[in-house]
């Protein structure tokens, strides 16, 4: 396909929108979209597990202790801020 957008568009332009397209006919197969439309929510929905993911990792960090512990007691302070 990119090869067929190549041909016509020719260029930069055809191989940076058969890569596009590329791109979003893999992630339509892992995705398991049967339409546009179902494509379309399945992508909203990981990027909405993405964020959620990143604000978990992000609230575990700024609820870590400035305190790192060694063998024999408090060793290092740091700010995480």
């Amino acid at each position: 396909m990119g090869a067929m957008i190549d041909h016509f568009a020719g260029g930069e332009h055809g191989h940076f929108i058969g890569n596009h397209l590329l791109g979003l006919s893999k992630q339509a197969k892992i995705f398991g979209a049967v339409s546009p439309a179902d494509h379309l929510e399945k992508a909203e929905q990981a990027a909405d597990r993405q964020a959620a993911y990143v604000a978990g990792l992000e609230q575990a960090i700024e609820s870590m202790s400035d305190t790192f512990y060694g063998p024999i007691g408090p060793t290092v302070r740091i700010s995480l801020k």
